[in-house]
């Protein structure tokens, strides 16, 4: 698992501008896309249209989203590089504490 305060910094780090409303005393889990979203794992969206109608947004532990969306996850990364983000987001997870596949063939992390 990933505190989002590590996520935060490490972002800070590579110069990226973000905006963050949520708790960063929280953890996630990895990533799930939304197709096949996961509980307490981060994920990006790119238009409120992409998100399937059986996810409701506060469900969505944290989501890097563009400036201009607006969404009710339970922590947000708004800002205008988010995909890009949300990859380096991937590599700061992945050093932490690396993936384990799992039968169902996503990917998740051990917990700490």
């Amino acid at each position: 698992m990933v505190q989002i305060s590590d996520i935060l910094k490490y972002l800070s780090e590579i110069g990226i501008e973000y905006q963050f409303i949520g708790d960063e005393g929280q953890f996630v889990s990895y990533f799930s896309s939304l197709e096949n979203y996961r509980p307490d794992t981060f994920t990006w969206i790119n238009e409120a249209s992409n998100l399937p109608k059986e996810i409701e947004p506060s469900e969505i532990k944290l989501a890097f989203v563009g400036p201009e969306l607006f969404l009710c996850a339970q922590n947000l990364i708004k800002t205008r590089q988010s995909k890009f983000a949300f990859l380096h987001a991937l590599s700061i997870s992945t050093i932490k504490n690396p993936p384990v596949l799992r039968s169902d063939n996503s990917l998740m992390f051990p917990p700490k």
